[in-house]
């Protein structure tokens, strides 16, 4: 009995030390910075240029009489790898980087154009990266233009950008899903093409190099979302806008909620729908060995306003509204669909999705040619919304002669 009772008073001071020792990684709070976001681009000599975005604590959340002010500071590094770079940090930086807090990578279109494989395999590899990271490519402006905004109140660039992506995406739907996570599902996935995230810059960059754009109430430049970029395999090929991403979500049954503003058709003037929900079901097959689509939406909204003089108090004004936008509705979906096949020629839709799961048989072997077979499918859509009230009036406020 003594020697057991000695045993399990060893075993307890070892379990007692065990847990008393820190962390095999353990970093100090004062000699370790926060990353929040990333830019790639082009360098000189075919290297790669990569600005990081370090939060300033001190400067983010300043106390009385103390801070700076800047939220954040941006730090360039070249090397021959994005790998180099990063490791390469502590060239500029006195602080050791903790990559976990990256909110936003922005890649330059002219990298995009490149390829993206090399880049993602180094961010899929660390442990430190979350599945959560935005993915956004810069249009028309150099990557590191994006990070380089601020906005009034000290609010910096990536966690601007990943509020803006993502509320622009729940409220209207301009902005497709652009996680590392979704970016890894297209690649995997057949019979889908990946689309990311457009982001641009509008105004003057240079205002914030002297503090004019967050000390305004009129920023001198902002960040715009830009609509999605098209990609074949992992090479960027274009860009749709955010009227035709809003509509590229609905056909992928990814749009939560939007408005819509139609002309009426022997009116003038235009109505404005929010829509609250919408669903759209999707039947792919083959016929004569070419595909066949049929798109099935449907979907409940509400009159926003409305310029024309439509009866709205009456049930044919209602239904001559639905009408109206319904009809608008299709013909967006598949003017946007065909201008895809004719552009583009890859199907970013997910249409070849819908064959591999359901028709596995018949989708094997057009595997490897889907895209050119998209290009030339025959597509149907029907769309029926259903306008469910008009807010809290049904007529148009007017002086009665």
């Amino acid at each position: 009995m003594t020697g057991i009772r000695w045993l399990l008073r060893g075993l307890t001071l070892a379990a007692a030390c065990a847990m008393l020792a820190g962390c095999w990684d353990l970093t100090e709070v004062n000699r370790s910075a926060l990353l929040t976001g990333v830019a790639v681009e082009p360098g000189k000599n075919g290297r790669h240029r990569v600005t990081f975005e370090v939060l300033n604590a001190a400067g983010a959340t300043p106390s009385q009489g103390q801070g700076s002010g800047i939220p954040t500071v941006l730090y360039t590094v070249e090397g021959n790898s994005i790998a180099d770079t990063a490791s390469r940090l502590n060239e500029n930086v006195e602080r050791l980087m903790m990559p976990s807090h990256v909110r936003v990578i922005v890649i330059d279109e002219r990298t995009a154009r490149k390829g993206l494989n090399n880049f993602i395999d180094l961010v899929q590899r660390s442990r430190y990266v979350r599945e959560d990271v935005l993915l956004l490519v810069a249009k028309d402006v150099p990557a590191s233009d994006v990070l380089q905004v601020l906005s009034p109140g000290g609010v910096y660039a990536s966690w601007k950008i990943q509020s803006q992506v993502e509320n622009f995406r729940q409220e209207w739907g301009g902005v497709p899903n652009s996680r590392l996570f979704d970016y890894t599902q297209a690649i995997l996935i057949d019979g889908r093409e990946l689309t990311l995230g457009a982001i641009t810059v509008i105004g003057n960059v240079k205002a914030n190099d002297a503090g004019q754009n967050s000390q305004s109430a009129i920023p001198k430049s902002n960040l715009k979302v830009a609509g999605s970029a098209v990609f074949k395999d992992d090479r960027l090929i274009g860009f749709l806008s955010v009227n035709e991403t809003r509509i590229l979500n609905l056909v992928r049954n990814e749009l939560k909620q939007t408005g819509m503003t139609f002309p009426i058709p022997g009116h003038a003037g235009q109505a404005s729908v929010r829509i609250n929900r919408v669903h759209t079901r999707v039947r792919v097959a083959m016929k004569n060995g070419a595909p066949f689509i049929q798109l099935r939406i449907r979907g409940e909204g509400q009159l926003n306003s409305l310029d024309a003089d439509l009866p709205v108090h009456k049930v044919q004004g209602f239904q001559a509204l639905e009408q109206a936008l319904s009809d608008y509705m299709q013909q967006q979906v598949l003017h946007i669909i065909g201008r895809v096949q004719d552009q583009y020629g890859v199907d970013i839709f997910g249409f070849g999705e819908k064959l591999y799961r359901y028709h596995y048989r018949q989708f094997k072997p057009l595997k490897k040619d889907w895209n050119d077979l998209f290009a030339k499918a025959k597509v149907e859509a029907t769309v029926s919304i259903v306008i469910s009230g008009s807010e809290l009036k049904n007529r148009r406020i007017r002086k009665e002669p």
